[in-house]
């Protein structure tokens, strides 16, 4: 890490000397390098160290799954896969949980042992499929089918992550090319002015080359990191605080609250008239009667707000409990797998959850509850979902190939929405594959500024 250091401060140097930089310019490049350099090398090291943990993490799940399959012990298949990690963070988690689980031999130790995995790769697929091994090595039954379904969405789990990462990695290179050919124009426009008119060392081309070399690194840094991959993340960009603050206001949107709101409104409207009157202001009385108005209106916005907040989660969260879901079915009904998949669902589901439980009991054979699931977010894939759902539970096609349907479906939803989510984070590279341009033609007008004002003092002499 040093070697490169050093290497980048100097090779930053060694262009701000093809650009003519003074003593004092090149002072101030060799500080600012040195203090940018450490970043550009920890996003370069953070992004081989995430690429090694997802490589890690597959191939880990994949072997676990393979062995629990055949002999349905946790234990004995974190022992059979640790030798294939020797050597690795993923060898020293495995090597860590046996030992929890030797020393509390209980489900207290498989669970500790599991939880120890996931601290290290805090991967959702991970946690779904470390839950399953729990529920199947206590409860037992048909698992093979689950098992299957579970390998399958981890082979979409790594084909969506490793698609993904080749689109940043082709972003990133664009704004590299961006920014090193806006670079090499600003060079040649510079060697191209004639000979007995010299600008390059003139105050402000020396101040415009400066500007221009740091703002480039600075594109380039951040580039780096919006397109550093975090295959840990989810896009599930809402804790479970600013979930519970967002359910209040849209679940407990309603009458009762406009009406308190529309309340304030008229008392704060009167104590402004009131003031308007005394003093004459025709501003406060202009808000005296505006008051009410907006206080109608800002229930209303905060909901539309959360809902819209809610049903970005909603979009990544869904899909994860319906697979879960659809792992627990080959081996019960559609009313216990969704019983079961209570105590794993997030904040964010759970309530709702909690209601569709308490639909089944209400009217066991209604379609109701199914599609009265989230409904207020208005998803098409959470309605589509569902009544897939009730098509199992009431026996309608194929069951095997319904729940495989499902899980395709899950699959196709996490995808569309870990794609839309990226394409969001990466909009921003498309402006950092202009920028460089932007800053380029800036100095270009500066150097053509100087050059003209350069040229005719020459003439009037």
């Amino acid at each position: 890490m040093v070697v490169e250091y050093i290497a980048l401060v100097a090779a930053l140097e060694v262009v701000g000397v093809v650009f003519g930089l003074e003593g004092r310019f090149l002072l101030w490049l060799g500080i600012f390098a040195s203090l940018v350099a450490p970043r550009i090398i920890y996003l370069s090291v953070d992004r081989r160290r995430q690429q090694r943990r997802f490589t890690e993490a597959s191939a880990y799940a994949e072997h676990v799954l393979y062995i629990f399959k055949s002999n349905r012990k946790v234990l004995q298949s974190m022992v059979e896969t640790e030798p294939l990690f020797e050597g690795t963070r993923m060898g020293e988690a495995l090597s860590e949980g046996e030992k929890v689980m030797v020393e509390d031999s209980g489900d207290e130790g498989i669970v500790k042992a599991l939880d120890g995995i996931q601290r290290r790769y805090p991967y959702d697929f991970l946690r779904l499929m470390h839950r399953f091994l729990l529920r199947a090595e206590a409860i037992g039954g048909d698992i093979e089918t689950s098992v299957d379904l579970l390998q399958t969405e981890r082979q979409m789990w790594v084909s969506r992550v490793n698609l993904l990462e080749k689109e940043r990695e082709t972003k990133r290179r664009g704004v590299v090319l961006s920014i090193g050919a806006s670079v090499m124009l600003t060079l040649l426009m510079d060697r191209s002015f004639p000979g007995d008119v010299s600008v390059t060392g003139a105050l402000p081309v020396q101040i415009s080359s400066l500007v221009m070399l740091v703002a480039d690194v600075l594109l380039f840094s951040m580039a780096l990191r919006a397109s550093s991959p975090d295959f840990c993340s989810d896009d599930k960009v809402m804790d479970e605080g600013r979930i519970m603050e967002s359910l209040d206001e849209v679940r407990g949107f309603g009458g009762a609250r406009v009406f308190k709101s529309v309340l304030k409104g008229l008392l704060a409207g009167a104590l402004l008239a009131a003031g308007g009157v005394y003093l004459e202001a025709y501003v406060l009385l202009a808000a005296a009667a505006a008051a009410p108005v907006l206080a109608f209106a800002l229930p209303f916005l905060r909901y539309a707000s959360h809902r819209r907040r809610l049903g970005r989660e909603m979009a990544v969260r869904f899909p994860h409990w319906l697979l879960e879901v659809s792992l627990i079915l080959p081996s019960t009904t559609v009313r216990n797998a969704v019983r079961l998949s209570y105590e794993g669902a997030d904040a964010l589901l759970k309530p709702y959850v909690g209601e569709l439980i308490d639909g089944f009991d209400d009217d066991p054979v209604s379609a109701g509850p199914y599609m009265a699931f989230a409904s207020e977010y208005r998803l098409p894939e959470i309605s589509s979902g569902m009544k897939m759902l009730y098509g199992v539970c009431r026996g309608a096609g194929d069951g095997a190939a319904s729940i495989e349907e499902i899980v395709e479906r899950s699959a196709l939803l996490l995808d569309k929405a870990k794609k839309e989510a990226d394409a969001d984070k990466l909009s921003v590279m498309y402006l950092l594959f202009l920028a460089p341009q932007l800053v380029a033609g800036t100095k270009i007008l500066v150097d053509m500024c100087v050059f003209f004002v350069a040229f005719f003092a020459n003439m009037s002499v």
